[in-house]
């Protein structure tokens, strides 16, 4: 049985990604990233409407289409900073393929939202929220073999990678929740004015 190097590079990321840079991709370059918001849409239409529904899997796209670019841009200075003959689509690809872990905490979260009456899924919240540490290292430790194996930097360089890629990151998607929350609150008090 041949295993996908997506589901390898959660129990083996040095191997796999050496693996995955010497064989080129045939999938369009943004397929992960599209995998992503498809995720988060059909997670957050169950959470939200107990089962998958289209308008509210098209919502969350659109309303987490900020995801990917953020993590793509973020990527991207970590890429620039060194020197590598990867193409740059392609180590978006590799980069990608990293976020295993970060899928399955999300399909998890999704399954307890619909398997769990709603007040214990509720109360269930502060333990889901502090288990997202587990794919935040997860993923650290697939990023900084992402650094070591495809874009062959040191050690020093990986490891300075992958702090750069979350200080990056990190603030800048807690930014831009933050202006869709603030936007959700403000739009209903000027609407009036706005559209009398």
């Amino acid at each position: 049985m041949r295993v996908s190097p997506d589901i390898r590079l959660l129990f083996s990321p040095a191997v796999t990604y050496g693996d995955m840079r010497l064989n080129e991709s045939a999938r369009w370059w943004l397929w992960r990233p599209a995998m992503l918001l498809l995720v988060l849409g059909c997670t957050l239409s169950l959470t939200i409407g107990g089962r998958v529904m289209p308008r509210l899997v098209a919502d969350a796209v659109l309303s987490f289409a900020f995801v990917p670019i953020v993590e793509i841009a973020a990527f991207a200075v970590v890429f620039r900073t060194g020197r590598s003959s990867l193409p740059f689509r392609r180590g978006v690809d590799l980069h990608f393929a990293g976020n295993g872990p970060w899928l399955l905490w999300i399909i998890l979260v999704g399954a307890l939202s619909v398997a769990l009456p709603p007040r214990t899924f509720l109360r269930w919240m502060d333990p889901l929220l502090l288990s997202a540490l587990l794919p935040a290292v997860w993923c650290a430790v697939i990023d900084f073999q992402l650094s070591r194996v495809v874009l062959q930097r040191s050690v020093a360089r990986a490891a300075g990678d992958v702090v750069l890629l979350r200080l990056i990151a990190w603030p800048a998607l807690i930014a831009c929740y933050g202006a869709i929350g603030m936007w959700t609150q403000v739009l209903p008090t000027i609407a009036p004015w706005l559209f009398p």
